[in-house]
């Protein structure tokens, strides 16, 4: 603006000067004429001739002058349009300086806030993490409970039959029938100790196998078959008192090197979903289907299947949503599915959707590669 401006100033100044040199040569023009004698009827043709050229001249002039007169009035005008445009930009520059500070303010607290968001959400997502390995320490707890009991009844029934065995032989009065009853006594119970001893050590193992895993992110090699068996069992005590059977499908001896703490998270979050959510009344009967496959390259394909009541269309697409639930005032937090997101996409570099219709059942289809340090990161 500041050089049209100039501009118009430079050509105001030399259409000043034209028009002031061409009143300069009328004046002398006409001056000269004023100083001549009048012209007598008997004028030589040539000075006629050259009077009326001058007077020609002296009108075109006029007229020149005129629109130079005209052309200076819209330059001075244009002159004192830039000079008020300049104004008002400078004055709109000072608004978008103003403007500019604000946004800037704003977009600060906007960081402050969308940092105090992640810092909260990593909060949650911890606590989720924590309150389902609670759950898990809880469920196996009971269930060990149940076998420990009996052991130590049938351990209480040992010790008073072989104290009646030491009495009588003692007494020197022992019968072979008493003494085969209790015999048979002594290897039922003994028999009874072991099966239960058995099934808590397996339900220890399980859990002690899971509770390590969610304490690390290490990549290690593992079977998936036994892996999988290993996460269901330390979830039995979840569904034992309800309708419901599992079932784990797939090639036997299948390897993976990945992170087993994350797929164990998944499997949880899944299975305790279908119990809120697929199956909210436990008396009804249904099934959980774990199939995995390998798929062309280097990949697994992972299926967690239920028979239950389905997602609504209106609720499918918001599922991987922080926060979002249909619980929230029976507990639900509304992140168990979005760190199941999380971990397939950003730890196992893999991809998950999500199949429902309403009474249909819930599929969520998971595909990680088989070795996820040599896998290309998913974007």
């Amino acid at each position: 603006m500041e050089i049209i401006l100039i501009i118009l100033v430079l050509a105001a100044v030399g259409l000043s000067a034209v028009v002031y040199q061409g009143q300069q040569t009328l004046k002398k023009q006409l001056d000269a004429l004023i100083q001549q004698p009048a012209p007598s009827a008997s004028l030589p043709e040539s000075v006629a001739r050259d009077l009326q050229r001058l007077q020609a001249e002296l009108s075109e002039t006029q007229a020149q002058n005129r629109d130079l007169s005209a052309q200076l009035s819209k330059l001075r005008e244009s002159e004192q349009a830039v000079a008020d445009a300049n104004v008002k930009m400078a004055e709109l520059y000072m608004e978008l300086e103003d403007k500019t500070t604000e946004l800037e303010d704003r977009n600060t607290e906007l960081l402050a806030l969308n940092q105090q968001l992640h810092d909260a959400q990593e909060q949650l997502v911890q606590s989720e993490k924590m309150a389902a390995l609670g759950q898990l320490v809880a469920g196996v707890a009971h269930e060990i409970n149940t076998p420990i009991g009996v052991s130590v009844t049938a351990a209480s029934h040992i010790e008073k039959t072989c104290k009646e065995l030491k009495d009588m032989v003692e007494s020197g009065q022992i019968k072979r029938s008493v003494m085969m009853r209790l015999t048979e006594n002594l290897s039922e119970s003994s028999q009874l100790i072991l099966n239960n001893l058995h099934r808590a050590a397996e339900l220890i193992q399980s859990f002690k196998k899971v509770a390590v895993e969610q304490g690390q992110s290490d990549i290690v090699r593992f079977r998936l078959d036994e892996f999988l068996h290993e996460v269901m069992t330390s979830l039995t005590p979840e569904f034992r008192k309800t309708a419901l059977t599992y079932e784990i499908t797939g090639p036997t001896g299948l390897e993976l090197s990945s992170i087993p703490s994350a797929l164990s998270q998944i499997i949880i979050n899944f299975v305790m979903n279908s119990l809120k959510h697929g199956f909210p009344d436990h008396s009804q009967p249904g099934q959980m289907i774990l199939k995995y496959e390998l798929i062309g390259g280097g990949r697994v394909r992972l299926t967690y299947r239920d028979t239950g009541q389905g997602i609504p269309p209106d609720i499918l697409p918001r599922i991987w949503d922080p926060f979002f639930t249909t619980k929230r005032g029976e507990g639900g937090s509304g992140l168990g599915l979005h760190i199941v997101y999380n971990i397939v996409t950003q730890q196992l570099q893999g991809t998950i959707r999500c199949e429902s219709e309403p009474g249909q059942g819930t599929a969520f289809i998971i595909e990680i590669p088989a070795n996820v340090h040599e896998a290309t990161p998913v974007l």
